[in-house]
Order: structure tokens, then sequence, then C-alpha cells
């Protein structure tokens, strides 16, 4: 069934995932005749009882984060269960609000419940009357506060992991202290044996695992040490491992952070580079512009994150297996690691919206019409033969083209946002990740890395210069 197993760790990188669940909702196809050109079934799981009723569609996912960023995660909605057995996957034990103080409930959360116990009180048997069922407000700019205030899907608790030390969303937050916050975790619940195992062992063809990780925080010491931990059983798999590497920029001009945290999430990331060169089949960094709040900026970069993966989910002649999105990009750059660019309008517009460098803030976007070697992922409601035609024909070669197929209108989505259904996403240029490598190496020392002897430094430098060879 193609299935992808995903995998998140931090604030910054479940507010994007957040994003990308919303959208994938929006796909999901009710009437019976219609057919849908995603597949539920490779980024969802069904959750069943025993007499095989059915739960809940949920996401294939294990979710990572300080307690509180969790806020209420649509309600402790399994308490109606606690004395029904679920099958395939099991549950067992009560269900809890997994914070531990009360928090502010978003109005956005607050209005879903309302709709939830709206639809839950009619007669399934009985022609409802829509009207009558309570509104969802617009979410305003500046009210969300973490990423569980806009998120409209149903979670297994099973698979949403607290972790109580809020030290590692923290900027400048060190990969150690996320590789012993990891140790901790383990010893309290196997990674592989509690978690992830149950997960593969229910998939009946998957195709790989996307790693979701805040990268310039503490959660990159915890991510890496996770998957060296489960190293030989991803290695013994052989499938695609591709990790997305969200991050803030280095502040603003008026704001800027401090030398000495910017100097430490510059060694998070080459730590984990380095550490994972064997482990990773596909590096993506996935900056988030200062200039705006998480909400807003993991908006835009959910645009790249789910453009670049939408063929590894679609029906039909579109679909891709992921090794072979890999190969189509590694076939061009010859490298594991992309920097994307994304260009993303309504398709009623002659002018792109957004055109910026994801990967890389403040980097200029390559001119696609003088590259016939970038690759590129388009995707758009209508036929795109008029952008085509803005772009050479040597590039034209080279471009996965997914007609009639928008990105979707989304309430959860920024105003300024909500009308862009046309997005083209491209590999950037190799200098580009040449000059990241080599700015971020330069903080890979045992001055910054004090756990670290000068024997071990220089192994893992050598693993970073490896992937610009």
């Amino acid at each position: 069934m193609r299935e992808i197993l995903s995998l998140s760790f931090g604030s910054k990188s479940n507010f994007l995932l957040t994003h990308f669940w919303n959208t994938q909702e929006a796909y999901f196809v009710y009437d019976e005749k219609e057919s849908s050109k995603v597949s539920v079934n490779t980024n969802f799981r069904q959750l069943t009882k025993h007499n095989r009723e059915h739960l809940a569609t949920v996401p294939r996912e294990c979710v990572y984060d300080f307690t509180d960023e969790f806020g209420f995660v649509r309600k402790p909605w399994l308490a109606e269960e606690r004395e029904s057995d679920i099958a395939t996957p099991s549950f067992s034990g009560s269900v809890e609000k997994i914070h531990k103080a009360p928090l502010d409930i978003h109005p956005y959360q607050s209005a879903l419940w309302k709709q939830d116990e709206w639809l839950n009180s009619q007669d399934p048997h009985e022609l409802r009357n829509l009207e009558e069922m309570p509104s969802i407000p617009n979410i305003q700019n500046g009210t969300i506060k973490h990423w569980s205030d806009f998120n409209r899907l149903l979670f297994d608790p099973k698979f949403l992991h607290p972790i109580n030390n809020p030290d590692l969303n923290s900027e400048g937050s060190s990969f150690e202290l996320g590789a012993e916050a990891f140790r901790l975790h383990n010893n309290e619940q196997n990674v592989w044996d509690d978690t992830l195992r149950p997960l593969i062992e229910e998939c009946d063809g998957l195709q790989g695992f996307q790693f979701v990780v805040d990268v310039n925080t503490g959660w990159s010491g915890f991510m890496t040490s996770y998957l060296q931990y489960i190293e030989d059983e991803l290695q013994d798999a052989g499938l695609p491992t591709w990790i997305f590497g969200v991050k803030n920029t280095e502040g603003s001009s008026v704001n800027p952070l401090p030398n000495h945290m910017q100097k430490q999430m510059y060694a998070n990331e080459s730590l984990t580079l380095a550490s994972l060169k064997d482990v990773l089949s596909l590096y993506t960094p996935l900056s988030l512009n200062s200039a705006h709040d998480y909400w807003f900026a993991s908006s835009i970069a959910n645009m790249a994150f789910e453009s670049l993966t939408l063929p590894t989910r679609l029906n039909g002649a579109s679909y891709m297996h992921m090794s072979d999105v890999e190969y189509y990009f590694k076939s061009s750059t010859g490298r594991s690691i992309l920097a994307l660019d994304l260009k993303a309008k309504s398709h009623e517009k002659n002018e792109w919206q957004i055109n910026q460098n994801v990967s890389f803030v403040n980097e200029t976007p390559v001119d696609l019409s003088n590259s016939s070697k970038i690759r590129t992922i388009m995707r758009g409601p209508n036929n795109q033969q008029a952008v085509l035609d803005k772009m050479s024909s040597e590039l034209t070669q080279d471009i996965i083209n997914i007609n009639d197929f928008g990105f979707p209108t989304l309430d959860t989505t920024p105003d300024e946002l909500s009308i862009i259904d046309t997005t083209v996403i491209s590999a950037s240029s190799n200098e580009k990740v040449s000059s990241h490598l080599q700015s971020i190496g330069k903080y890979m020392n045992t001055r910054q890395i004090p756990e670290l002897d000068q024997d071990d430094i220089l192994e893992l430098q050598e693993n970073l210069q490896s992937y610009t060879s």
C-alpha cells in the first residue's frame, strides 16, 4: 500500500507538519462515487475496534515535542472508548489530557470541539441541517501560540510523545542536551520495540521514512540519537530515509540572535549531518523566515514540503515512489542535500506572490529559464502550459508537471496566502549547498562541542565534507 512513516521532533517541525496534515485532510473524498487523486493510506492509518468498527483515520506519525506544545490536540477524543478494546493498533489505559497545567483554548480549536459535539449528536440516518452546525472562526494573525491551536486532525495517543524538557525548543540549546533527553526517554519507552516496529509491521508496502526536526535546537541531538539507535534496522530495510531540517533564520537585523546562540545553531546542524552520513538518503533544510511568526512562516514552508512530496502519495500514473523522487533530484545535483526554491501564486495572476529560497533565507532564487539541470515539480489547478512556456525547452524535459491539482484553500492558512493554488518547487544550485556546509562546518570544533575530542571532530568534519564530493 506504499505507506510513508513520518516522525517529527520539536515545535517548528510540528508547526510545519500541522499545516501538512491539514492539507492532506482537504484531499479526503467522502462520496463513494468519487475517486481521490491522493492515496489516503500512504500517510494515514485506520483505528478500529476488535469488532472492526471504524474509529478514526489518523496520521501515520510519531510526534515528539515539549509537553505544553501539544495543547489539547482535538481533546482526549478517545476518552469515550476507554472501556472498549481497540484493535490494530492496540490501545490500553485511560486517555488523559497530556498537559500538566491548564492552557488557553484557542477559539479555532474550541469551535472544532463544538462542531464535533454537534455532529456526534445528530442521527446519522437523518438528513442534517448543516446551517445549524456551529461555525468555525477565521484564525487571526498573531493568535497562534502552539501548533495544536490550528490542528484539525485526530491523532492516536499512543504515538504522541510529550517530552517534559522545555529547553529542547530553545534557540541555541545544545545537541548534547537533546542526546541526553533521548537516552532518558528511550530508557522509559524503547523507541524501536514500543513505537516504530508496531507501526512498520502494520504496513503492507512501506515506501520509506520522513523525519522532520528542529535542526538548530536540542532536538537535533534527540533525533540523531534516535536514528543512530535504530540505524541497523533502517539499513536492513534499505528504504529511503528523508530528513527535513526545519530552522529559524538567525534573527533579524533589528533583533539579531546573540553570537553564541548562532554558533550553537550551526554546530547542531553540522553535527546532525556529519553523524547521519550513512543513515539519511536525502536531506532538505527548510528555513522559517524570522520576519513572520511560526504559523505564517511554516505555512510557506509547507507549500514547498507538501509539493515536493506530493508525487509519493498520488493515485494513478502520476505516482512516484520515494526512491524514484530521490533519484530524480540526485541525478541532477549528484548530492543527497537539496536546497529548494519556491514560486507560488494564484493561477489567475501573472506575477508570483512568493519567489524565494525556502532552504536558505536571503538567497536569490535560481533563474529557471537559464538552467537545464535543475529538477522541478510543478502543480496547479489547470494545465500549466502558460507557465511552462516561460521556461526553456531544455528545462521542461526535467519537470514533473501535475496538472489539474492545485494547492487547496484551507481555513488554517493565513489570509494573505489563501489564494495560492499554483506552486513550482525546484532544487537549487550546488554552490548554495557547498557554501552552507562550509559555514556550519566552521563551528564543529572542541570549543563549541567540548564533549568531543579532537579525533572525533576530525572524523565528523570528514563526514560533513563527503556531502560535497
